[in-house]
């Protein structure tokens, strides 16, 4: 009831109604709880205009344990091409997904890895502690160890470094606490503090890259202060297919004067989804970052594209650091497969026995640009426009488990 817009006794008007009843379809699903929705009306009352609304739910599967099995490297391109396919440059490990495990729409999320990185994380999000449901409290912890670290970018491109002896080279932790305050349907406000702690070997820090942390220092220790404000209208989050989703989130590092590290940070991001046949749609998106502090940052610290989700299409081999930097994307999509697949008894998972399969294709032009005004003349990628693009392959299950290829 909490995720409805409609509740008992409100008045409907027959003009919006199949609009609304799709919304609010569209609403559940985006809680992640259930892979199918039906919303109908019953027992028509026309002297009284009343009627009743039905909703059917099918359950989704809320615990996903996966074998986790990744590159040290940015993407699969580096790995394969650059770093020549190399299995001791391989994480495995098992990541468990546990959605709803107290039936308060709570998720848990926990990761345990070994091998090239090793590492250990705990993160659970807790919605609706309070009567009205508005209030949720948010926690993680990791902690890492990484075998090679990448201590500096040159021609566009990371440089390694690795220990002779096998030990590891940077080790990080981090934990963080939040408040999630989300008063209406559509908005959420997010307020966190995090704590942050890292350490790198001395070779890098004396020898390498005396600017990897900053004037010689091995290590990096700070806490950071962030508030986050996100607007989410789009249908179907995990492959939205339609409607749109703005954030904006400030983070200040350095809270107090024994902070290693001292920024201020905003970040700006959104996206539309416009659909003009049942097959060929439109995904446009948009993000970018400002320093406010104008100075030379910590190599660390300096990430820009190329680096997770921050990233053009067509320079998969290539990173650009600096302070702020911006992109926008589009993808033209063509819908090449949606059934239904049904596996009947052969999966003894009942709610796994139906498998709603979306494929499509696109059509992909990117972007973007990075401002370094210090450490730019090995790059030539920085302070520049740069553009990209290509095809790509994008296969949907179960609304929003998505293989992008």
């Amino acid at each position: 009831m909490r995720e409805l817009d409609i509740q008992v006794g409100d008045s409907v008007s027959l003009e919006t109604l199949t609009s609304r009843l799709e919304q609010n379809r569209v609403f559940l699903l985006n809680t992640g709880l259930f892979w199918d929705v039906k919303l109908n009306l019953k027992n028509w009352d026309t002297a009284r205009q009343t009627a009743d609304l039905w909703v059917t739910m099918r359950e989704a599967w809320y615990v996903f344990p996966v074998p986790i099995l990744s590159f040290a490297d940015r993407n699969f391109n580096v790995w394969w091409v650059e770093q020549q396919h190399s299995l001791r440059r391989i994480s495995y490990g098992v990541s468990l997904l546990w959605m709803n495990p107290t039936g308060r729409r709570d998720v848990l999320k926990a990761n345990i890895q070994a091998g090239f990185t090793q590492k250990y994380e705990l993160d659970y999000t807790l919605l609706g502690l309070n009567n009205k449901k508005t209030i949720g409290v948010t926690c993680n912890i990791l902690t890492s160890k990484d075998q090679e670290v990448n201590y500096l970018t040159y021609d566009n491109k990371q440089q390694f470094a690795r220990n002779s002896n096998g030990d590891y080279l940077l080790r990080r932790f981090r934990a963080s606490v939040g408040l999630i305050y989300r008063p209406a349907l559509l908005g959420t406000h997010t307020f966190k503090i995090e704590k942050n702690n890292a350490r790198v070997g001395d070779t890098v820090s004396q020898v390498l890259n005396p600017d990897f942390f900053g004037a010689q220092h091995q290590k990096q220790d700070f806490y950071s202060l962030q508030y986050q404000f996100s607007y989410d209208r789009r249908v179907l989050k995990g492959f939205p297919i339609g409607g749109y989703w703005y954030q904006i989130q400030v983070q200040k590092n350095g809270l107090f004067a024994s902070d290693d590290l001292h920024t201020l940070t905003a970040t700006l991001q959104g996206a539309h989804y416009f659909n003009f046949t049942q097959k060929i749609s439109l995904e446009c998106l948009a993000k970018g970052r400002l320093v406010f502090l104008n100075q030379p940052q910590p190599f660390y610290n300096s990430q820009a594209l190329g680096y997770g989700a921050d990233f053009l299409r067509g320079y998969e081999y290539f990173v650009t650091d600096g302070l702020d930097y911006a992109y926008a994307k589009t993808s033209l999509r063509y819908k090449l497969l949606d059934r239904n697949i049904y596996l009947g008894k052969s999966m003894f998972i009942k709610q796994l026995r139906h498998i709603p399969l979306r494929v499509y294709f696109s059509i992909n032009s990117d972007v973007g640009g990075v401002r370094n005004p210090f450490f730019a003349a090995s790059n030539s990628l920085a302070n520049k426009p740069l553009w990209g693009g290509g095809v790509g392959l994008s296969i949907v299950g179960y609304n929003d488990k998505v293989l992008i290829i």
